[in-house]
Protein backbone atom coordinates (compact mmCIF):
# COMPACT_ATOMS: atom_id res chain seq x y z
CA UNK A 1 0.00 0.00 0.00
CA UNK A 2 1.18 3.53 -1.00
CA UNK A 3 1.50 6.32 0.84
CA UNK A 4 -1.50 7.95 -1.12
CA UNK A 5 -3.66 5.30 -0.35
CA UNK A 6 -2.65 4.83 3.43
CA UNK A 7 -3.92 8.44 3.61
CA UNK A 8 -7.34 7.67 2.30
CA UNK A 9 -7.21 4.90 4.16
CA UNK A 10 -7.11 7.34 7.52
CA UNK A 11 -9.45 9.49 5.93
CA UNK A 12 -12.08 6.92 5.51
CA UNK A 13 -11.38 5.27 9.09
CA UNK A 14 -12.03 8.86 10.59
CA UNK A 15 -14.73 9.65 8.23
CA UNK A 16 -16.70 6.15 9.88
CA UNK A 17 -15.59 7.08 13.32
CA UNK A 18 -17.23 10.44 12.95
CA UNK A 19 -20.96 8.77 11.24
CA UNK A 20 -20.99 6.68 14.03
CA UNK A 21 -20.73 9.74 16.49
CA UNK A 22 -22.97 11.66 15.35
CA UNK A 23 -25.24 8.54 15.54
CA UNK A 24 -24.21 8.10 19.55
CA UNK A 25 -24.68 11.89 20.22
CA UNK A 26 -28.35 12.55 18.48
CA UNK A 27 -29.92 12.17 21.46
CA UNK A 28 -27.49 13.99 23.98
CA UNK A 29 -27.89 17.43 23.76
CA UNK A 30 -24.58 17.29 21.27
CA UNK A 31 -24.47 17.73 17.61
CA UNK A 32 -22.07 16.53 15.68
CA UNK A 33 -21.80 17.48 11.62
CA UNK A 34 -19.78 17.29 8.50
CA UNK A 35 -20.44 20.32 6.38
CA UNK A 36 -17.34 19.50 4.26
CA UNK A 37 -15.42 16.44 3.77
CA UNK A 38 -12.69 17.43 6.12
CA UNK A 39 -14.49 19.64 8.40
CA UNK A 40 -16.52 18.57 11.79
CA UNK A 41 -18.72 21.13 13.35
CA UNK A 42 -20.02 20.08 17.08
CA UNK A 43 -23.00 22.19 18.51
CA UNK A 44 -23.25 22.00 22.41
CA UNK A 45 -26.92 22.62 23.48
CA UNK A 46 -26.88 23.88 27.07
CA UNK A 47 -30.02 23.90 29.46
CA UNK A 48 -31.07 24.72 33.12
CA UNK A 49 -33.56 23.09 34.78
CA UNK A 50 -35.40 22.67 31.47
CA UNK A 51 -35.07 25.80 30.14
CA UNK A 52 -32.69 25.73 27.24
CA UNK A 53 -29.88 28.27 26.87
CA UNK A 54 -26.77 29.34 24.43
CA UNK A 55 -25.53 27.14 22.05
CA UNK A 56 -21.58 26.54 21.67
CA UNK A 57 -19.92 25.83 18.74
CA UNK A 58 -16.51 24.04 17.35
CA UNK A 59 -15.17 23.51 13.84
CA UNK A 60 -12.75 20.81 13.49
CA UNK A 61 -10.90 20.09 10.54
CA UNK A 62 -9.31 16.41 10.26
CA UNK A 63 -6.83 15.09 8.19
CA UNK A 64 -4.14 13.03 9.05
CA UNK A 65 -4.81 14.57 12.65
CA UNK A 66 -7.45 17.01 14.14
CA UNK A 67 -7.15 20.58 14.59
CA UNK A 68 -9.84 23.20 15.83
CA UNK A 69 -10.38 25.95 13.38
CA UNK A 70 -12.48 27.92 15.38
CA UNK A 71 -15.49 28.24 18.48
CA UNK A 72 -17.81 30.01 20.57
CA UNK A 73 -15.85 28.54 24.04
CA UNK A 74 -16.07 30.39 26.73
CA UNK A 75 -12.38 31.53 27.56
CA UNK A 76 -11.82 30.13 30.67
CA UNK A 77 -13.12 26.58 29.68
CA UNK A 78 -9.59 24.85 29.40
CA UNK A 79 -9.46 23.82 26.02
CA UNK A 80 -5.89 23.81 25.08
CA UNK A 81 -5.18 21.47 28.22
CA UNK A 82 -8.38 19.42 26.67
CA UNK A 83 -7.18 19.56 23.26
CA UNK A 84 -3.30 18.40 23.52
CA UNK A 85 -4.72 14.93 25.82
CA UNK A 86 -7.76 14.48 23.97
CA UNK A 87 -8.62 15.51 20.72
CA UNK A 88 -6.44 13.00 18.81
CA UNK A 89 -6.50 10.42 21.28
CA UNK A 90 -9.68 10.22 21.89
CA UNK A 91 -12.14 12.40 20.32
CA UNK A 92 -15.49 11.15 22.19
CA UNK A 93 -13.91 12.05 25.24
CA UNK A 94 -12.92 15.23 24.09
CA UNK A 95 -16.85 16.24 23.16
CA UNK A 96 -17.93 14.93 26.05
CA UNK A 97 -15.11 16.50 28.54
CA UNK A 98 -16.04 19.80 26.62
CA UNK A 99 -19.96 19.37 27.42
CA UNK A 100 -19.30 18.71 31.41
CA UNK A 101 -17.46 22.18 31.37
CA UNK A 102 -20.84 23.73 29.27
CA UNK A 103 -22.95 22.00 31.36
CA UNK A 104 -21.45 22.98 35.26
CA UNK A 105 -20.60 26.34 33.89
CA UNK A 106 -24.35 27.68 32.30
CA UNK A 107 -25.16 25.60 35.48
CA UNK A 108 -23.73 27.81 37.73
CA UNK A 109 -24.34 31.30 36.33
CA UNK A 110 -28.17 30.25 35.85
CA UNK A 111 -27.93 29.33 39.41
CA UNK A 112 -26.91 33.16 40.19
CA UNK A 113 -29.61 34.33 38.31
CA UNK A 114 -32.29 32.26 39.80
CA UNK A 115 -31.00 33.34 43.21
CA UNK A 116 -31.30 36.95 41.91
CA UNK A 117 -34.85 36.81 40.82
CA UNK A 118 -36.15 34.51 43.57
CA UNK A 119 -35.12 35.78 46.40
CA UNK A 120 -34.83 39.55 45.84
CA UNK A 121 -36.71 40.82 48.38
CA UNK A 122 -33.82 39.21 50.96
CA UNK A 123 -30.97 40.08 49.19
CA UNK A 124 -28.87 42.35 50.29
CA UNK A 125 -26.39 44.84 47.59
CA UNK A 126 -25.57 42.78 44.45
CA UNK A 127 -24.66 39.30 43.47
CA UNK A 128 -21.00 39.27 43.23
CA UNK A 129 -19.40 36.71 40.83
CA UNK A 130 -16.27 35.79 38.94
CA UNK A 131 -16.90 35.49 34.83
CA UNK A 132 -16.71 31.74 35.26
CA UNK A 133 -19.33 31.82 38.38
CA UNK A 134 -16.81 29.83 40.18
CA UNK A 135 -16.37 32.50 42.87
CA UNK A 136 -20.34 34.23 43.89
CA UNK A 137 -20.35 36.39 46.73
CA UNK A 138 -23.25 37.86 48.51
CA UNK A 139 -25.56 39.29 51.95
CA UNK A 140 -29.42 38.35 52.69
CA UNK A 141 -31.43 38.58 55.37
CA UNK A 142 -32.33 35.70 56.92
CA UNK A 143 -35.92 36.84 56.81
CA UNK A 144 -37.33 39.79 55.33
CA UNK A 145 -37.60 42.25 58.03
CA UNK A 146 -34.94 40.95 59.99
CA UNK A 147 -32.00 42.91 60.69
CA UNK A 148 -29.62 39.51 61.15
CA UNK A 149 -27.67 38.94 57.62
CA UNK A 150 -25.37 36.20 56.43
CA UNK A 151 -22.64 36.77 54.04
CA UNK A 152 -22.04 33.89 51.39
CA UNK A 153 -18.82 33.54 49.86
CA UNK A 154 -18.72 30.53 48.04
CA UNK A 155 -15.90 29.02 45.74
CA UNK A 156 -16.06 25.89 43.12
CA UNK A 157 -12.89 25.10 43.13
CA UNK A 158 -13.11 22.93 39.26
CA UNK A 159 -14.41 24.24 36.57
CA UNK A 160 -16.75 20.82 36.53
CA UNK A 161 -18.35 21.90 39.93
CA UNK A 162 -21.92 22.62 40.00
CA UNK A 163 -21.55 22.46 44.30
CA UNK A 164 -19.54 24.47 46.28
CA UNK A 165 -16.47 23.18 47.43
CA UNK A 166 -15.37 26.10 49.74
CA UNK A 167 -17.68 27.63 51.96
CA UNK A 168 -17.35 30.90 54.10
CA UNK A 169 -19.94 32.31 56.32
CA UNK A 170 -20.13 35.38 58.23
CA UNK A 171 -23.27 36.37 60.18
CA UNK A 172 -24.13 40.43 60.85
CA UNK A 173 -26.30 42.95 61.78
CA UNK A 174 -27.96 45.02 58.65
CA UNK A 175 -25.54 48.39 58.87
CA UNK A 176 -22.59 46.61 61.30
CA UNK A 177 -19.72 45.51 59.46
CA UNK A 178 -18.09 43.94 62.70
CA UNK A 179 -19.47 40.09 63.26
CA UNK A 180 -18.44 40.33 67.02
CA UNK A 181 -22.27 42.86 67.17
CA UNK A 182 -23.59 39.53 66.70
CA UNK A 183 -24.32 36.82 68.94
CA UNK A 184 -23.42 33.67 66.57
CA UNK A 185 -24.99 29.80 67.16
CA UNK A 186 -22.34 28.26 65.97
CA UNK A 187 -24.92 25.14 64.54
CA UNK A 188 -26.57 27.50 62.63
CA UNK A 189 -23.86 28.54 60.98
CA UNK A 190 -23.09 24.78 60.63
CA UNK A 191 -25.97 24.08 59.00
CA UNK A 192 -25.43 27.26 56.60
CA UNK A 193 -22.23 25.46 55.24
CA UNK A 194 -23.83 21.98 54.59
CA UNK A 195 -26.70 23.06 53.06
CA UNK A 196 -24.12 25.14 50.37
CA UNK A 197 -21.57 22.13 50.56
CA UNK A 198 -24.46 19.89 49.11
CA UNK A 199 -26.72 21.70 47.21
CA UNK A 200 -27.25 23.82 44.24
CA UNK A 201 -26.92 27.42 45.71
CA UNK A 202 -31.02 28.37 44.81
CA UNK A 203 -31.88 25.44 46.70
CA UNK A 204 -29.66 25.86 49.60
CA UNK A 205 -30.75 29.55 49.98
CA UNK A 206 -34.22 28.01 50.45
CA UNK A 207 -32.82 25.59 52.92
CA UNK A 208 -31.56 28.30 54.93
CA UNK A 209 -34.54 30.81 54.76
CA UNK A 210 -37.12 28.11 55.88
Amino acid sequence: MGPQELVQLVAETQKKKFEELIQAYRLTGITVTTPEPDITRVCWDTAHKGTLCEPYYMEIQHKETLRILRHSLPYFVPLETVSQTLLNTDFKKFVASMSEYLAAYVNRRQEIVMLQKKYSDILIGEVESSHAADFVQFQLKLQPESEQIIEAKLTYEQLTDIIPTKVRIKVLLRNSANASDVIVNTQDIKHYKECFHSMELTKAVGEIID
